[in-house]
């Protein structure tokens, strides 16, 4: 079933293909048939094209996230969130992008910026409780860190790693690009 409707959103996407819908649409149909690379190529054309509906880099987040990339799932929701920073207040996917962000520098163990993403999630009610959680959790672990380091001069404390560069994003090359119709205009470049 889900091989016609890709046959069918390809041709969509071949009759407008400057619409950023169609590719949304034909990145979820890749993502059912597990073809991940493709739906990735998707999802990021699409937001070059200009994100009519402003749901490729969220779609492109998620994507990261269902396939246990967390740095690059981060970055994206980063990303995301700048690019629409004037409407975060009324955006209802701004708690969730928030929060993941929140979860991700503290499990990385960037307290600050941990920090500054759950006090902008104490704005949402949807996620208020959670944001409080990360909160306590990273003065507990600051706590931890600070007594660690009078006892221990010399401990070795976490660094957190390295800062995404949505240039330095790895995309690999697909030997059968010619199947995907998203990329076949010859776009060939799909870094942000």
């Amino acid at each position: 079933m889900h091989n016609y409707a890709l046959y069918y959103y390809q041709r969509a996407h071949k009759a407008k293909p400057q619409d950023s819908r169609m590719l949304v649409a034909l990145a979820e149909v890749y993502q059912r048939l597990s073809r991940n690379v493709d739906a990735e190529k998707c999802l990021i054309k699409a937001y070059k094209v200009g994100d009519m509906e402003g749901t490729a880099l969220l779609h492109l987040a998620k994507h990261y996230e269902n396939l246990q990339l967390k740095e690059n799932a981060a970055c994206v929701y980063t990303k995301y969130i700048d690019e629409y920073k004037a409407s975060t207040s009324n955006d209802v996917n701004a708690p969730s992008s928030l929060l993941y962000l929140a979860r991700y520098h503290a499990d990385v163990a960037d307290y600050e910026l941990a920090s500054d993403y759950a006090q902008r999630c104490l704005e949402f009610d949807l996620v208020r409780h959670e944001a409080g959680s990360i909160l306590r959790g990273i003065q507990q672990k600051q706590k931890l860190r600070r007594s660690s380091r009078i006892v221990s001069p010399r401990g070795s404390g976490v660094t957190p790693s390295r800062r995404l560069d949505l240039n330095d994003h790895p995309i690999t090359e697909d030997n059968h690009s010619e199947e995907l119709m998203a990329v076949s205009d010859g776009e060939d470049d799909v870094s942000f």
